[in-house]
């Protein structure tokens, strides 16, 4: 007999603490009885792909805009490797949101 896995899927936006069009997409889908079976996608601006995407895809064109951008996708990558940002995420129920002044980021799931 096989057994049929439902894997959960939320969606997350993550924007700068100061200025929410600095943002990236963030969809997370997992197994609720074996938290190894997670996978992990972003928004490329096209289309969700596995792990990793390519920013510079995200990043303004104006060098001040893509200051700001980077800046923004550090604080990321800092919450990300440094702290724990996969478990926070998990956290976060659909419609609610949490903001990390530390990685100047605000999380909300954005799960329909």
């Amino acid at each position: 007999m096989d057994v049929k896995i439902v894997k959960v899927k939320n969606q997350y936006i993550i924007e700068d603490i100061d200025d929410a069009k600095y943002n990236i997409k963030c969809c997370v889908e997992s197994n609720p009885e074996n938290s190894y079976d997670t996978t992990y996608y972003f928004h490329d601006g096209d289309r969700w792909i596995k792990d990793f995407i390519d920013i510079t895809k995200l990043s303004p064109e104006d060098r001040d805009e893509k200051d700001k951008f980077d800046e923004f996708i550090t604080h990321l990558h800092d919450y990300i490797v440094h702290d724990h940002f996969w478990e926070d995420l998990a956290e976060i129920k659909v419609g609610e949101s949490l903001k990390s002044e530390e990685y100047k980021v605000v999380i909300r799931n954005n799960t329909q």
